[in-house]
């Protein structure tokens, strides 16, 4: 985290460990730590200006999570704003990030893009409106209040046009462009699919984290620590019990579609293992046919 405070730095760490995304996700082996990894490492091989490298995580991130693909268009695009690469070298880092991608994207089929298209869908009875509230309520749940208070004061910083030297000036578009991508990608579901997930737009809340801001009281911090570990044991006790699901369930049928056990199934038909040994079965049988 460039020139960011040691103790804001920390601050940024116990507030992402803590948060209960990571209590909740945390405990399994979930593929959003993976994708985060692999944006984060790609966003440092911009600061630094290692393309090569960036172009390779780029395409890791696709083989993370398969929604790790809104990050090509991303980095494709500070590929070609770049004014210290020549116009071989960004068809060659694009190739290089297609590349490493090209499990999950030859896997992409019917199966898997109709099981993406599963993921936290709502009852069609939920307006636009109300499934909106709803994401931006579980983004706060899921993140903590004070991630995502964070990440908006973040926001405002990156938009504000200040003189950047060419590689933090990347970075910064870089940032804001996987957001776009994120939030466009994600809202559209939202809206057309009554699809609500909050862990899908933590990514972009995360790479939001600003540069510099006045710290907050401990009257403040303190407790907003305290409620995001709160909201994290609740999530993992809800896991470890059932039953709450189901009064969840009665109570309010309209989540039945959302809370629906199916998960186990739908994780295993869109994950990036699933999609490697699709490739590789494809490869086995090309051989076979020779």
């Amino acid at each position: 985290m460039r020139g960011v405070d040691y103790r804001f730095r920390f601050l940024a760490l116990v507030l992402f460990a803590f948060s209960p995304w990571q209590s909740n996700f945390g405990v399994m082996l979930n593929p959003d730590n993976f994708l985060l990894a692999a944006i984060l490492l790609f966003l440092i091989s911009i600061i630094k200006e290692r393309y090569l490298l960036a172009a390779v995580f780029a395409g890791l991130a696709v083989l993370a999570k398969p929604t790790g693909v809104l990050i090509m268009p991303a980095a494709w695009y500070v590929f070609f704003i770049s004014e210290n690469l020549s116009l071989s070298r960004k068809w060659f880092y694009v190739m290089i990030s297609l590349i490493f991608s090209t499990p999950v994207i030859l896997s992409m089929k019917s199966e898997m893009l109709n099981a993406i298209l599963e993921f936290g869908k709502m009852d069609q009875s939920i307006s636009s409106p109300e499934a909106l509230l709803l994401q931006l309520l579980l983004l706060i749940a899921g993140g903590g209040p004070l991630l995502v208070f964070y990440a908006i004061a973040g926001l405002k910083q990156k938009l504000r046009r200040q003189i950047l030297s060419e590689h933090l000036n990347l970075e910064n578009r870089a940032t804001l462009a996987i957001s776009i991508f994120m939030f466009l990608f994600y809202g559209a579901a939202l809206i057309f699919n009554s699809q609500v997930k909050y862990n899908w737009l933590l990514p972009a809340v995360v790479i939001f984290w600003p540069n510099n801001l006045a710290p907050l009281k401990k009257a403040i911090l303190v407790p907003g620590i305290v409620l995001s570990i709160g909201l994290g044991v609740f999530q993992n006790v809800v896991k470890m019990k059932p039953k709450i699901i189901t009064v969840a369930e009665n109570a309010i049928p309209e989540l039945r579609s959302t809370f629906t056990l199916k998960g186990g199934i739908r994780e295993d038909r869109v994950s990036a293992s699933h999609s490697v040994r699709l490739f590789f079965s494809l490869i086995q049988r090309l051989l076979q046919n020779r």
